[in-house]
């Protein structure tokens, strides 16, 4: 994350009372002062306190996993987390259902459950020369037949080495996870889902379908894999041999505290079913949807005006 200075912790509304802590630099306010801010709150200022930090950690989420634009060091972040946990500590009836404590891990599971997809969650064709994909464009042509356009634009975007997961949101709140499996049945992963912190646990915005499935792939980016790598050497433990099986790995562990603890991410690349809501007809149209709801996409899609522009994108 970005370093800092002169940071404020967080800011009330107005009309609040202020019950957040000042520092002048990351390096300035310990753990002990948080605490001592902490022990000071009432439920009411509590109440107030967790209604900023939370979204505030979760925006910080955000921009770190998703955007790439940290507003704050390590160190900053970890102070606002630390004073979300004492918060929680004091007042566990106030703790908020997106909180970003809850992505630490529960208990481990006995075993991994089916997850069965409504709609099958089929493998990619493969094409490996233009002359493959011209033949693709006319095979949709023919099947589009008189409602074939003069000229048929392509959504490109790259395909990403990782695991395919399906997640399911209840009016907007994450409710299932599940790999791909044999496209018609998976594996439940939704313990360790969860802890994916580009992964929202509740879609924003007010205009959410009362039920979404969106397809993506669960990874890890090759510098977060490195450092993994890294760290495991530094501790005498053997590296992964490629951050695919690590992924795959990791994903299906039965204690959810080992995915919490290794920088797995997600992008979403497609859309299952959809109700309560009437998605925008394209899929790029739709991938601008998924990103308002909080869903990672990823940032080098693009839309080419033709085939020609497809194989272009490609190359």
């Amino acid at each position: 994350m970005a370093s800092s200075s002169n940071l404020i912790f967080s800011t009330l509304p107005q009309g609040t009372r202020e019950t957040s802590v000042r520092i002048s630099s990351p390096f300035s306010t310990s753990v002990a002062v948080i605490r001592d801010h902490v022990n000071g709150l009432t439920t009411e200022t509590a109440t107030q306190r967790l209604s900023v930090l939370v979204p505030e950690l979760v925006r910080h989420n955000r921009l770190y996993h998703r955007e790439g634009t940290p507003e704050i060091d390590d160190r900053t972040y970890d102070l606002l987390y630390r004073e979300l946990e004492l918060i929680e500590e004091k007042f566990p009836l106030l703790q908020h259902r997106d909180s970003p404590t809850l992505r630490v891990g529960d208990e481990p599971v006995d075993s991994l459950t089916p997850f069965s997809h409504q709609t099958p969650m089929l493998s990619l064709s493969n094409a490996f020369s233009s002359e493959e994909l011209h033949e693709f464009n006319q095979r949709v042509r023919r099947f589009l037949a008189d409602e074939a356009p003069e000229v048929i634009a392509y959504a490109v975007e790259p395909k990403l080495d990782g695991v395919a997961a399906e997640l399911v949101y209840l009016n907007g709140v994450l409710d299932g996870a599940g790999t791909r499996g044999d496209g018609v049945t998976g594996e439940d992963v939704t313990h360790n889902v969860r802890n994916i912190r580009s992964i929202p646990k509740q879609l924003t915005g007010d205009a959410v379908p009362a039920r979404l499935s969106v397809r993506g792939e669960i990874f890890y980016p090759l510098a977060g894999f490195e450092q993994m790598n890294a760290r495991r050497e530094n501790a005498g433990e053997k590296p992964f041999e490629n951050p695919r099986n690590a992924a795959a790995g990791t994903i299906r562990q039965l204690d959810p505290r080992v995915a919490a603890a290794r920088p797995l991410t997600f992008v979403a690349h497609s859309v299952g079913e959809v109700e309560g809501f009437e998605m925008p007809p394209t899929l790029s149209q739709q991938f601008d949807q998924l990103a308002n709801w909080g869903l990672p996409t990823n940032p080098i899609n693009q839309v080419t005006d033709d085939m020609e522009g497809c194989i272009a994108a490609i190359e």
